[in-house]
């Protein structure tokens, strides 16, 4: 019968397993963000343009962020 221990043991695999997944979502993330300053910078992409990309990219971000909290709430409650 497992102990508390187990569980525990379980919990925190399950959270960094999550948190592995999303560390490459959330690098990915400041590519994007960073390639669309790099485009309006150097090579003087629309202002409205960078500002589209922006505001996808913070959408995106919140989203994320929505989807890590449903994860692990999903992950706990199937524990």
């Amino acid at each position: 019968m497992p102990d508390d221990n187990d569980w525990i043991e379980g919990a925190q695999l399950k959270g960094r397993e999550l948190t592995r997944i999303f560390e490459s979502i959330d690098g990915e993330i400041a590519l994007i963000t960073a390639n669309a300053k790099f485009n309006f910078t150097i090579r003087k992409t629309d202002e409205s343009y960078l500002k589209i990309v922006l505001a996808y990219i913070e959408d995106t971000k919140k989203l994320l962020g929505l989807l890590k909290a449903r994860m692990s709430l999903l992950s706990e409650a199937t524990s």
